[in-house]
């Protein structure tokens, strides 16, 4: 078991890193709360962050970047909804792990996009 969550967050890991960013330079106007979206991304990173908050997040930062999920992303304004929940409750659940530098590491990455164009990289809709 504990070798299929690690399997696992490392394949949610990979995925997150690899596509992140673009998830987010396309949907800026969409995605509600994203300061706090971007922050958990950077919990995750931090090497403080105990390993069983980056499994949690990790997963919910790859739902969001999936396409297709319980609610596929381009359906008119439903899309998100699924995802917002999942987010949503992460958030609240790992809030004590959200720190002030996560945030402004947030902030930091939100205003760096403020010129960028959408990203053209396709999102693949399955993690492999």
């Amino acid at each position: 078991m504990i070798e299929f969550i690690s399997e696992s967050f490392e394949k949610n890991l990979a995925y997150v890193q690899k596509f992140f960013q673009c998830k987010i330079v396309n949907n800026l106007d969409v995605i509600p709360f994203l300061d706090d979206v971007i922050a958990l991304y950077f919990v995750l990173k931090d090497p403080a962050t105990p390993l069983t908050a980056k499994v949690t997040i990790a997963g919910a930062l790859a739902y969001l970047i999936l396409p297709v999920d319980a609610v596929p992303d381009i359906t008119p304004v439903a899309g998100y909804t699924d995802d917002m929940g999942v987010l949503a409750v992460v958030i609240a659940t790992l809030s004590n792990h959200i720190k002030e530098q996560h945030r402004v590491k947030a902030q930091e990455f939100l205003d760096s996009l403020k010129d960028t164009k959408d990203c053209d990289e396709e999102i693949p809709e399955k993690i492999t």
